[in-house]
């Protein structure tokens, strides 16, 4: 009698939330990339995220009923030349060989790995930069706050798929069959409280607030008359040209990032160091000035009462966009280890576009997946610190016409 094939199970089950964080559940400890980043948040989408509006990114489309994974020939020691890797260097102890030691919630705090979660909160920014930021934001025709990629010209496979992850080292014209992220619209924008926060299961008392992002930009008073506006003045009018009445219009954005421990308390950072606490009611007295111009740490202890020492993981992202003369976008870029490592992205496409208008959720990879197997939790402090989201994350342009 041949015994049916069991998948892995470690016996351990975190809690986890879907992929708006609406609703929260018991997650199997994953051994692959795709039970981790993909399965968990589709078995939850029909109860809960089906019918919001979905960010669709792109994933690999077949031609044919051979489609085979495709052949990784780029090789880990061509990354030294990324940038970022003359800026660091380091081995890569946290990359551990294999996909049967997929066990993130063991190194999250549940097992003997709690020594270096120990560590105080302010050790986390010694190597995360920081800077002033100017809230006056005077946008040209290509011009925007943040981060911004070229989209490449290239022919997509329809006979080879990505085995692994999207990063900055993988191959060109390659796509994986899913995506490890999750992109979605939870409502309009106003449907956001400033005093109250998100409605959301999980979050730490005070710890569910986003940040307001205050600015105030130049645009054609015809084209934004209901938007709040603070001066107007009347543009030259040269020959054969219609006279513009310019005006400076102030806008408010919400951002948030959002921190998950194994346990499911959830909570946001108002900086790479500091855990934010409202006390009572909102709306909070920080702006997201350090989110917009620091990079965040990958993982933050939770201030949950555990003997344990839980680490919690940057798992969403969240960003109301304006109704103006504006366009919201997200360009995030995971580094999950020293370098030289990837820097892992959803798409190679540029910057991802937001409508105007909503309240959009962007969940991150729960495991990050390279040629070597899987990119876990350093248990070494100074390692620890290189593991982040790099900043130029939230941006904003002069929209399309």
């Amino acid at each position: 009698m041949v015994r049916p094939i069991k998948s892995h199970s470690s016996q351990i089950r975190t809690k986890a939330a879907c992929n708006c964080g609406r609703k929260q559940a018991d997650r199997e400890d994953p051994f692959s990339h795709k039970a981790a980043n993909y399965e968990f948040y589709q078995s939850l989408e029909h109860s809960c995220c089906e019918k919001l509006e979905h960010y669709t990114f792109p994933v690999f489309m077949s031609s044919t009923a051979d489609a085979q994974a495709g052949h990784i020939g780029t090789t880990r020691e061509e990354v030294t030349h990324h940038p970022l890797a003359r800026k660091e260097s380091g081995k890569l102890d946290s990359v551990t060989a294999g996909i049967s030691n997929l066990s993130l919630a063991l190194s999250l705090g549940q097992s003997g790995a709690s020594d270096v979660f120990a560590h105080t909160s302010h050790s986390l920014n010694q190597d995360m930069s920081d800077s002033t930021h100017t809230s006056a934001v005077d946008l040209g025709e290509t011009g925007h706050a943040g981060a911004d990629h070229k989209a490449t010209d290239r022919q997509v496979s329809t006979t080879e798929y990505l085995p692994g992850m999207v990063h900055s080292n993988g191959p060109v014209g390659l796509l994986p069959k899913f995506s490890s992220w999750s992109l979605c619209c939870l409502g309009k924008a106003n449907s956001y409280s400033p005093t109250q926060g998100l409605d959301q299961p999980g979050f730490m008392h005070g710890s569910n607030y986003l940040l307001p992002w205050d600015m105030t930009v130049k645009a054609d008073k015809e084209k934004w008359p209901t938007v709040n506006e603070t001066s107007g003045k009347k543009g030259k009018n040269k020959r054969g040209q219609k006279s513009i009445q310019e005006t400076e219009i102030n806008l408010r954005l919400y951002l948030g990032c959002e921190y998950e421990c194994p346990r499911g308390h959830r909570f946001f950072c108002s900086g790479p160091d500091k855990l934010l606490k409202v006390p009572g009611t909102g709306p909070p007295k920080d702006n997201a000035n350090k989110l917009l111009n620091s990079d965040m740490p990958l993982y933050f202890p939770c201030h949950c009462r555990s003997s344990k020492g839980y680490m919690a993981q940057l798992m969403r992202v969240f960003m109301t966009t304006p109704e103006g003369p504006v366009q919201a976008k997200l360009s995030p870029r995971i580094q999950p280890a020293p370098m030289p490592c990837p820097i892992f992205l959803p798409t190679t496409d540029g910057p991802i576009k937001l409508p105007a208008g909503g309240l959009w959720v962007l969940r991150l990879p729960y495991i990050y997946l390279g040629e070597d197997g899987p990119y876990m939790i350093p248990t070494d402090q100074q390692h620890l610190n290189s593991c982040r989201l790099l900043k130029g994350l939230f941006g904003i342009a002069q929209p399309e016409q």
